[in-house]
């Protein structure tokens, strides 16, 4: 029997979508057929991605009750819903997801160097309001919100990074294109780097040590597709990572054998809250996996 596997609804943006599609591949590999909604932003960037409109039925199945044991093999219409994202990523990923998902010509990046490039992810999320409240009551929260404003972390990751590997070039990642918000308060105000202190810190120390180092490509261009970054991201040679499916969707995808660096105060915390990180924390896969924990 072919099987047809399906995802109705994502959650989420890119990171997300990607994530789960991967998810829904693994599972049908290697004779089944996926389609996912055309609503998804997957089918704009990556090649040979089968679409759906209106809702498809079938055996529903999640990360929970694939990671139980659900048979599913024998039932012709599948359907992947929440929750299916990081608690099935190593799980289920058997197979490089390189094979379901390649970048469309017109999106591809490459370095015109032979640097070490490092991407540095910047996230702009400002601490949560009531944060001691927070940190009493829900620690995994509140960690993940310091992850994304440490400075002290991106500082030692790049000096590692200068210690172990030679020719290094810095590209930071940061706020999201302009395609995303049509609102101009919220374009001034949230989403330039400008006034965000963690980039303010993050470039003034690159600069005073006067180490190698650019914006990434929306970075120097708003107008540029987001994806761009996504696709510049996946080309890096090593990423300082963050909590976010944007880097981490970006390091099993594109260039092979990336190097990744983690916040170990965070790990140890989310690994208890979290399968996708008490599976990363026991080893990951060999798609994904922490090589410098700081």
């Amino acid at each position: 029997m072919k099987q047809n596997f399906y995802i109705n609804k994502f959650e989420g943006q890119l990171g997300n979508q990607l994530l789960a599609y991967n998810n829904l591949c693994q599972l049908s590999y290697p004779d089944g057929n996926v389609s996912i909604t055309e609503n998804s932003e997957i089918p704009k960037y990556f090649k040979n991605i089968n679409t759906f409109s209106g809702k498809k039925k079938g055996l529903e199945i999640n990360a929970n009750s694939v990671r139980k044991g659900v048979k599913y093999q024998n039932r012709e219409n599948i359907v992947l819903r929440s929750p299916f994202l990081g608690e099935l990523f190593f799980f289920s990923t058997k197979e490089d997801p390189r094979k379901f998902l390649q970048i469309k010509d017109e999106y591809l990046f490459r370095f015109n160097n032979d640097k070490t490039n490092i991407a540095i992810h910047l996230r702009m999320l400002d601490l949560m309001k009531n944060y001691d409240t927070w940190k009493k009551n829900n620690p995994y929260k509140a960690i993940k919100h310091e992850y994304f404003n440490d400075f002290e972390y991106i500082k030692s990751s790049i000096e590692i990074c200068l210690q172990k590997y030679s020719n290094c070039n810095f590209v930071v990642f940061g706020a999201s294109s302009l395609e995303h918000f049509t609102d101009q308060e919220d374009i001034e105000n949230h989403r330039t780097m400008d006034k965000f202190p963690l980039y303010l810190k993050v470039t003034s120390y690159l600069k005073d040590n006067d180490i190698t180092w650019e914006h990434s490509i929306t970075m120097k261009d708003k107008n540029k597709s987001y994806f761009y970054d996504f696709s510049q991201m996946t080309e890096c040679d090593i990423i300082i990572a963050n909590p976010s499916t944007f880097s981490t969707c970006a390091t099993f995808l594109g260039k092979k054998g990336k190097k990744v660096i983690y916040k170990k105060s965070f790990l140890d915390i989310a690994s208890k809250n979290a399968l996708f990180w008490t599976d990363l924390k026991k080893g990951g896969n060999d798609f994904y996996k922490i090589d410098i924990l700081i």
